[in-house]
Parts: structure tokens; C-alpha cells; sequence
């Protein structure tokens, strides 16, 4: 739509100044105050945008996190402070929608304006025009529908070229929560030093310093956690974890076991590295977890959350495969034995080539987890992480 639009702007353009370039240049005098409007409305109305977009999401996480833990929720009497907080994210995404509503409403004003304004211009400036001689009725006719056209074309391009910007701030903002790493301290003291003294872990370049992940030559799999704090970025004030010191000690099975938001499923997304420790540290087989190489750490650890993960619109084999193609079939049922999920594929109508549809709907919570089980299996890690609702289990 909007290259229709621009298309269609541009040839009665062309069409207008052919005809008369001055009676062109009077109806379109309104245009520049027009694209300035727009500039300052991009200007101002993205950040609002960019606020109630965040604010909108927030409110929902929030929704889903308290609908999702209703029962604990009943049990400690919270549902007033949950409601008091979802009441104040409302009220702010509120605010920020009401003042994005009014920049956008000025800009489409002063499309509207534009618009009208032609009638002015091209009637007044255009009955002088034939007075003097200088062009015929039929050319002022001509050139005004065209720029009545194309000011037309240009406002109905308006919205697509708001919703165009609107869609690239979501996806500027979903790149950089998918691209986002857990931070590394930098040492701004020894920075000169490492720039003078050459080591083949440290990548250079002309405007900083950035130390390569550690790859260890063997994985053995130990995980010590000491004097650790967290919390989430979007309770900051509510810690999660204060000062937990656990070992985890290799080639053993360890349970963490605790009730419900005791912080199982927290330490576990650190040991996966979704989140980093706002204090403490964490160590992997007696390195610093946060300069472990990622690729090498997502090769070595497997994890199957509470869910048991994504079930996609495939069989049940491509499923447990997750575009490993040079698996074999044997492979697969070998990991559903292990998951205990062998003799539910089987009596499903086409075996392991039955289709998941609808993100498998049909499952259960405890197929699902088996699903998610036979999957991180298949991959054969040295460390993998099992979630359940009341205790996460770590296996060598």
C-alpha cells in the first residue's frame, strides 16, 4: 500500500507540473509544514509508543505470572498487592496510550488540513491565474484533481507508514531481547594492560576489548554457586535469591527441592544463563560461568522446563530431532524409551510419523515433559537439567 500510494503521488505530481508548475508549487505549499509535522510526530510519538509497548507487555507478564500461580497467590492473602500492581502498570500504559493517541491525532490532523487547504489554493490562486491569461480553466481543473489525488495518496500512506515504523521499533526491540547476552564485569583498570601485554584470548579492535569464552577441553560438569542474589527485572525490589550457596558436585544426580517460589526455577535459569547474578558468583568446572563460551555451554547442558518446551506443527520423530537430520530412527525410539514414552507413540495412529498439530494440544503435561525429555536426551549432554513444579534435577 504504501508503494501503490507513492506511485500514485508521484505521477499526479508529474501530471500537475506539466500542466502549470506555478499553480503546482501554491497548492503544495502546505506540504512542507505537513512533512514537519510528521517529523516531530515520529519524533515525540515513537518513544510513547516504544513506553506503552513495554508497559503493555509488562502488564501482561504480570497477569500471566499471577493467573499461572493463582494458588499461591490465594494462599498468602496477595491478591491485593498483585492487583495494586497490575493497577499501576495499567495506569501508565494508559497515560503513555492516551498522549500517543493525541501526537498521532495532531499529524492525521494536519493531513486533513492539508487537504482541505488545496481547495483554497488551487481555486484562488488558480481564477487569478485565468484572469491573467496565463493558463486555461481545464488546466486549473487538471491540476488541482491531481494534487487533490495526490495529497489523497500521501494521506492514505499516512497509516501504513506509522504502522511501518511501529513494526520496526517491535522488531528492533525483539532483535535485541533475542541477541541480548547475560553481562560480563569489565575490568577497566587492566584494560591497557591487556591492550600491551598480547594473549590469544582477548579479540582487539580499534574501540574496545572483548575476552573469547573460555572452552574447556573436557566437561565434567561441577557447578558451584556461591553467595548468589537475583532478582528479576521486573521486581527489582523483590529479591529472589539472597546469598544461596549450593554445590553441585559432578557425575552425581543432585535434587533441589523447595515449595513454590522458594527459587527452584530461578537457579535454574541462571544455570542455563538466561539471567546473570546481580552478586555472587557462579563457577563451572572452576571457571567463571559468565566467561564459559555459550556455544560451547549450550553443546554440554541440556534443560527440559516445567512445560517440556515448544511441540511444533511436525511428527512426533521431527519433534524429538529438532533439525538434527543425521539422527536415525533408532536413535529416537532409544530416547523415548529412556523418556518412557515409547508405548504412547506407538499406539498413536501413524507411530513416530503422527503429526503434532496445534502446537500439541493433544498432549498432556506429563507427555509434553516426556516429549521435552526424549529431546534434550537425544542431544546427549554431560549436564541435563530436569524442571517439575516442585524440584529441579541436575543429571550427569
Amino acid at each position: 500500500m504504501i508503494i501503490q500510494n507513492l506511485v500514485t503521488l508521484i505521477t499526479c505530481m508529474a501530471l500537475a507540473f506539466m500542466r502549470s508548475w506555478a499553480l503546482t508549487l501554491v497548492i503544495l505549499s502546505t506540504v512542507p509544514l505537513v512533512v514537519v509535522v510528521q517529523a516531530i510526530a515520529q519524533r515525540y510519538g515513537m518513544p510513547i509508543y516504544d513506553r506503552e509497548v513495554e508497559g503493555t507487555a509488562k502488564a501482561g507478564s504480570l497477569l500471566e505470572r499471577v493467573i499461572s500461580n493463582i494458588a499461591t497467590v490465594k494462599a498468602f492473602n496477595a491478591s491485593p498487592r498483585e492487583a495494586a500492581a497490575f493497577n499501576k502498570v495499567v495506569e501508565e500504559v494508559k497515560s503513555d496510550a492516551i498522549k500517543s493517541s493525541a501526537v498521532w491525532g495532531v499529524s492525521l490532523g494536519f493531513g486533513q488540513f492539508q487537504s482541505m487547504a488545496l481547495f483554497v489554493q488551487a481555486f484562488g490562486f488558480g481564477s487569478k491565474l485565468v484572469r491573467d491569461g496565463k493558463i486555461s480553466p481545464g488546466d486549473v481543473m487538471a491540476v488541482f484533481w491531481a494534487c487533490l489525488i495526490g495529497a489523497t495518496s500521501l494521506q492514505s500512506a499516512m497509516p501504513y507508514l506509522q504502522s511501518f515504523a511501529k513494526g520496526q521499533i517491535s522488531m528492533a526491540s525483539m532483535i535485541t531481547f533475542m541477541e541480548q547476552s547475560p553481562p560480563a564485569p569489565e575490568d577497566t583498570v587492566a584494560r591497557d594492560s591487556l591492550w600491551k601485554n598480547p594473549n590469544p584470548f582477548v579479540r582487539r579492535n580499534r574501540s574496545s576489548i572483548q575476552l573469547r569464552g573460555i572452552r574447556p577441553r573436557i566437561c565434567h560438569g561441577e557447578f558451584d554457586i556461591r553467595n548468589v542474589t537475583f532478582t528479576y527485572p521486573s521486581r527489582p525490589s523483590m529479591p529472589v535469591l539472597r546469598n544461596v550457596n549450593i554445590f553441585i558436585p559432578a557425575h552425581e544426580m543432585t535434587f533441589i527441592v523447595g515449595g513454590s517460589g522458594s527459587g527452584k526455577s530461578t537457579i535454574a535459569a541462571l544455570l542455563q544463563r538466561h539471567y546473570a547474578p546481580a552478586q555472587g558468583t557462579i563457577d563451572f568446572d572452576n571457571e567463571s560461568y559468565q566467561y564459559v563460551d555459550a556455544d560451547w555451554a549450550q553443546q554440554h547442558i541440556a534443560c527440559v522446563n516445567q512445560g517440556g518446551g515448544p511441540v511444533f506443527d511436525t511428527s512426533v520423530e521431527d519433534n524429538i530431532k529438532m533439525g538434527q537430520r543425521d539422527l536415525s530412527t533408532d536413535a529416537v525410539v532409544n530416547a523415548c524409551r529412556v523418556a518412557l514414552m515409547h508405548e504412547f507413540v506407538r499406539d498413536l495412529p501413524n507411530g513416530y510419523e503422527t503429526k503434532l498439530g496445534n502446537g500439541g494440544v493433544g498432549l498432556s503435561g506429563g507427555q509434553r515433559q516426556r516429549l521435552g525429555i526424549a529431546r534434550a536426551w537425544i542431544k546427549n549432554p554431560d549436564v541435563l537439567i530436569l524442571g517439575t513444579k516442585i524440584s529441579f534435577s541436575i543429571f550427569y
